[in-house]
């Protein structure tokens, strides 16, 4: 007998840097109420210009928190500072804007005030990726349509891993030091797991392909729309056979809810190389 088990996630419970993608969770902006398909009201979200005032508020709000020029000169180098400068509040609520306020904060990191290249770290909660070591918002934005290409050429590779049977993503190995004379855990991934990684390292960019290709029928990429989504409509189906299941998703709440993952074109930034 088939059992279905229907999970949709509201992302209740997640950090502030994920709930912009579902819920307003008290931090993302909006206008007058709408009607869902369901006859339940919505907030709209508010305009492009509206919304670029309630971020000039945040970030000021936040950029008043670090103290002045002299105290961020001084402090930057210590990662605990850091650390406590992306924990507070105020810098929540500006990763609470969500996606289309992306194109203001990699305007702000380039104008480069001190300070401001914290706001790395807001871009990475918002995207769900993390940047190189010679990467930041400002290059990952303008390189963004030629880095989209490379997602084919890594899905390429994890269906090439599937179909040679390398189904493990990662080992664990026990190796001896000969230098501290002790045994060291190590954890490599495979090649299937470097295909994954490499995957999701384009964030929520690569969702628009991803829902593509599982259209076209490739269930296997589900989970990583799961994880860059927090989950939107999985359908778990549970057998007695198989008590795991396979993973099927309704799109029909991502097609609803999607403007609130989609980041906006490269266009809407206006960089300073920009010759438009």
């Amino acid at each position: 007998m088939m059992e279905l088990f229907v999970i949709l996630f509201v992302l209740e419970g997640l950090s502030p840097h994920v709930r912009y993608g579902i819920a307003d969770a008290g931090g993302l902006p909006t206008s007058k109420q709408g009607t869902d398909e369901t006859g339940r009201q919505e907030p709209r979200p508010m305009s492009t210009q509206k919304l670029q005032q309630e971020f000039t508020r945040r970030h000021a709000a936040w950029r008043a928190k670090l103290g002045p020029p002299e105290r961020i000169l001084w402090s930057s180098s210590s990662s605990s500072w850091v650390r406590r400068q992306i924990e507070i509040p105020e810098f929540n609520r500006l990763v609470q804007l969500g996606p289309r306020a992306v194109p203001f904060l990699v305007e702000t990191i380039e104008a480069n005030d001190k300070g401001d290249w914290l706001l790395n770290k807001a871009v990475e909660h918002i995207i769900r990726r993390k940047f190189g070591d010679r990467e930041d918002a400002v290059k990952w934005w303008k390189g963004r349509p030629a880095a989209l290409v490379e997602f084919d050429k890594a899905h390429a590779k994890w269906r090439l891993a599937k179909a040679n049977g390398n189904l493990v993503l990662q080992t664990r190995e026990r190796v001896w030091n000969d230098a501290t004379k002790d045994i060291e855990t190590r954890f490599r991934a495979t090649e299937m797991g470097q295909a994954y990684e490499s995957m999701r390292a384009f964030g929520i960019d690569a969702l628009p392909t991803i829902v593509e290709k599982i259209k076209a029928g490739d269930h296997d990429l589900i989970p990583l729309f799961q994880e860059l989504t927090g989950g939107v409509g999985i359908i778990v189906a549970k057998t007695s056979d198989n008590p795991q299941g396979p993973l099927t998703v309704d799109l029909r709440l991502w097609e609803h809810y999607k403007d609130r993952f989609l980041l906006p074109p490269v266009s809407a930034a206006k960089l300073k190389d920009d010759k438009r």
